[in-house]
């Protein structure tokens, strides 16, 4: 939960200085030390102006034009049944060998720990 707008005032906002891409310039934006339920921290912004919500807008969302311009691209790139069902297939592929990247690097550190460590070298040496 944020905090209302009177209790925002009240507490210190620290100046974060950002580029603002769809801007092409630097903005200080006025920003504070936010908790949430003592388990995430993270930075709310506390803007104290109208020239600073619309910067703290245009960091957030960006350019409209330039959205409008992905998605178009998007689009173009993936019309179709079979393009966007290659795509489906190409990115199951590689979340699957992923998975199995972690798993195989879990396994070896499980084996590590557990298995290979309670082995002991004399009872290779004794039989």
């Amino acid at each position: 939960d944020l905090d209302s707008s009177a209790d925002m005032k009240k507490k210190e906002c620290l100046e974060l200085l950002v580029h603002i891409e769809c801007l092409g310039q630097e903005a200080r934006l006025p920003v504070r030390l936010q908790w949430q339920r003592g388990s995430a921290a993270g930075f709310a912004f506390c803007p104290r102006t109208i020239a600073e919500r619309r910067n703290v807008v245009a960091l957030a969302y960006g350019d409209s034009m330039r959205w409008a311009r992905f998605r178009r691209l998007r689009k173009e790139r993936y019309e179709g049944i079979l393009p966007s069902a290659g795509l489906l297939f190409r990115l199951g592929i590689i979340g699957i060998f992923s998975n199995l990247r972690v798993l195989a690097r879990e396994g070896i550190t499980y084996l590590r720990r557990n298995i290979i460590r309670r082995i002991s070298w004399k009872t290779f040496l004794v039989s």
